[in-house]
């Protein structure tokens, strides 16, 4: 299977790679170096991030829809 397959809907092993590519980390280096407890903190961490971010551009959308209307 190729990388690209492997990766596709595995949100969890994706968000790895990103943290690690932002810690400027292999992944192999993350992992060693970091608990499991603070991974699931980082992956929480992001699932606020993204919840937030989707709620931003959430109310734009309905601002921008109800200017349109205007």
């Amino acid at each position: 299977a190729s990388g690209k397959k492997l990766l596709s809907g595995h949100s969890e092993l994706r968000f790895i790679f990103s943290l690690a590519r932002e810690l400027r980390m292999t992944v192999s280096q993350m992992l060693r170096n970091m608990s499991s407890t603070e991974l699931l903190y980082w992956m929480a961490y992001n699932e606020v991030e993204n919840m937030e971010r989707d709620g931003e551009e959430r109310s734009r959308k309905m601002l921008d829809d109800l200017k349109a209307g205007e």
